[in-house]
């Protein structure tokens, strides 16, 4: 998936565009009281919108993998390449390397297995998502060298 990489407003259908530029939204209050320019709440929208989309699409696949025969033996992993900053921390939209928002992503990981490790409450570097993938899928190899 593509996701929510700009242009934000190609990365989802009309249908899911819920957020818009209302006044009333105490977010956008708050963000204008900071000065932020019309087009970046305009972006942060957009880029909400893209969440919510890609949300839904993997709702729908969890969903399809849940109701297939093969429940039982599939798991789904999923994590982003990155966040984005849109206009949390500056008048900006787009890669950040200063927004945390940039570098703490989330981690999916859905099904029927059992493991030896907790991903569940622990922060790790996305290096290692190939460990974490052969753990849950009871892999054991020797490709290390711990010196």
């Amino acid at each position: 998936m593509l996701e929510a990489h700009p242009a934000y407003n190609f990365r989802y259908p009309k249908s899911f565009s819920i957020y818009t530029y209302n006044f009333s939204d105490q977010v956008i209050k708050n963000l204008i009281k900071k000065g932020r320019s019309y087009f970046a709440l305009i972006f942060r929208n957009q880029y909400d919108n893209s969440i919510l989309y890609s949300d839904y699409v993997k709702y729908n696949i969890i969903k399809l993998i849940k109701n297939s025969k093969d429940a039982n033996i599939t798991t789904l992993v999923y994590h982003p390449d990155h966040g984005e900053d849109v206009c949390h921390n500056t008048n900006f939209s787009g890669h950040n390397f200063r927004a945390i928002q940039q570098w703490q992503i989330p981690l999916i990981a859905w099904g029927r297995y059992k493991n030896d490790i907790n991903i569940t409450d622990k922060g790790f570097c996305l290096e290692n998502i190939n460990k974490i993938i052969l753990n849950l899928l009871k892999v054991k190899v020797d490709y290390e060298n711990k010196k």
